[in-house]
């Protein structure tokens, strides 16, 4: 059975079209829609308890992006579950193709395009960002159109947060877990109504939740790096001052070298306990 997830905050506008859209090729498969009301106040909440066919969760108070997918998951009936957004950018239409892919991966997710040229710099700069630590390629790191098992969910469900970086970290564990992931490219279409996204602030965010994500399951990946950037430094320095001023700075260069070893310490340390949990 699939369960079609619909997080809906003050998407009056867009959302019978959604959850026609997701109906509409579905009809006559074994599935069920959700939609999760995160306390809207536009009238969202009169319109979905006024459609037929769909399952709605109603929260009393405004929970956040994630809080109301995790709800959804945890009332899900099916063992295959989608994610889409409400805001009409996501073609539902697509849905049961990422539903034939399924039974080969545990995720399947939309890979968005074209992006608007904000969302494609900040697109590529999040993916360098995860290539750096993991050394792996992410068309599509925090689409809001997705397919995965059940146990995939629930394996990171301590992790998943309230916000809007839900699909970040899903997306990040998996693949410092070694998940396989499909990317299937898909359309982006103009939002209806308007975004409730802030850009500079979240995309700090998310790339604070990678390094945070990453340190938490490699933290190796990240501990090094800076070790060796340290030591670089105080090697540097030391360098420098012996050179120009003909004394080294033995200080400063020390310092620099011990954190070094320091910082290399506390990241084998944190593998340590990583691999042992």
């Amino acid at each position: 059975m699939l369960s079609v997830i619909v997080p809906v905050f003050n998407e009056r506008e867009s959302i019978r079209q959604v959850l026609d859209g997701i109906a509409a090729p579905l009809e006559g498969t074994d599935h069920e829609i959700i939609a999760v009301d995160d306390a809207s106040t536009d009238g969202s909440s009169g319109l979905l308890a006024s459609l037929p066919g769909i399952r709605v969760i109603a929260h009393e108070e405004n929970c956040g992006y994630g809080a109301s997918l995790k709800d959804g998951i945890r009332a899900a009936r099916g063992d295959a579950l989608a994610i889409i957004d409400a805001d009409g950018t996501y073609p539902a239409e697509r849905i049961t193709e990422m539903l034939s892919l399924l039974g080969k991966f545990p995720m399947v997710v939309g890979a968005r395009e074209p992006l608007p040229r904000f969302n494609r710099l900040a697109k590529a700069m999040l993916g360098l960002l995860v290539w750096l630590l993991t050394r792996k390629h992410v068309p599509d790191l925090n689409s809001g159109l997705r397919l995965f098992r059940r146990d995939t969910a629930e394996r990171f469900m301590h992790l998943l947060p309230d916000g809007y970086s839900f699909t970040t970290t899903l997306t990040i564990g998996c693949l410092v877990n070694h998940i396989p992931v499909r990317y299937l490219p898909i359309r982006y279409r103009p939002r209806i109504g308007t975004s409730k996204i802030r850009p500079v602030r979240d995309f700090f965010n998310f790339a604070l939740l990678i390094v945070r994500l990453v340190t938490y399951f490699k933290p190796l990946e990240v501990y090094l790096p800076a070790s060796f950037a340290l030591f670089a430094a105080g090697g540097a320095v030391g360098l420098y001052s012996l050179v120009v001023n003909h004394r080294v700075m033995d200080v400063t260069t020390v310092i620099l070298i011990v954190f070094a070893f320091q910082v290399a310490l506390l990241g084998l340390l944190a593998d340590i306990i990583i691999r042992k949990r």
